[in-house]
């Protein structure tokens, strides 16, 4: 091994050294003796740089969860946000059905109870949404939300949609709506 003696004279050009400083046999003495020391440095430098390399990578994973949420966080956004089109749907058929009713001369009264065709499907827990009559124009409908919306945005592109109507609280929450009066859009149907 080598023993970490230096080589006196040595500037760096190892052929050039050995021809002033020793036979060819001496040469490849003192050389075999050095180069475990080489191949201990490239291996440590091998691990060094698994090393680096493995942190950046879970350095990135971990920085696009953060910015974007794991799959399962991702998951509840979207559920919510189908829930939020299932109530707007709602709302939307309420709406026109009143519409209807005026246009036709006769006095809107909201039903107290929808028809089960009428109410949407929760596709994740499969139970109904929530319907209640206020008075004979206003109603609420209510759903149990995964995610409080004011961890992100409900809408991608702003448009004339009204995206701060639909915001919600995670767990149970209720909008209400005025049959006389179009209900807020956050997606055009």
């Amino acid at each position: 091994m080598y023993s970490g003696t230096t080589l006196s004279g040595y500037d760096g050009n190892l052929q050039e050294y050995a021809h002033k400083s020793f036979s060819s046999k001496a040469f490849e003495r003192q050389f075999s003796q050095m180069q475990p020391t080489m191949t201990m440095s490239q291996s440590t430098f091998d691990r060094t740089f698994a090393f680096i390399a493995t942190v950046a990578v879970v350095i990135g994973i971990a920085a696009g969860f953060w910015v974007i949420g794991t799959p399962h966080r991702q998951r509840q956004i979207t559920a919510d946000k189908e829930r939020i089109r299932d109530l707007e749907r709602i709302a939307q058929r309420l709406y026109r059905q009143a519409e209807q009713t005026q246009n036709r001369g006769k006095v809107v009264e909201l039903p107290e109870f929808l028809e089960e065709r009428d109410l949407a499907i929760d596709q994740i827990t499969n139970t109904p949404y929530e319907y209640r009559r206020q008075s004979s124009t206003t109603y609420e409908l209510c759903a149990n939300f995964d995610t409080d919306s004011a961890t992100y945005r409900l809408k991608e592109t702003p448009s004339q949609s009204s995206p701060e109507y639909w915001q919600h609280p995670q767990g149970r929450h209720c909008f209400e709506f005025n049959v006389l009066e179009e209900p807020p859009s956050l997606f055009r149907f």
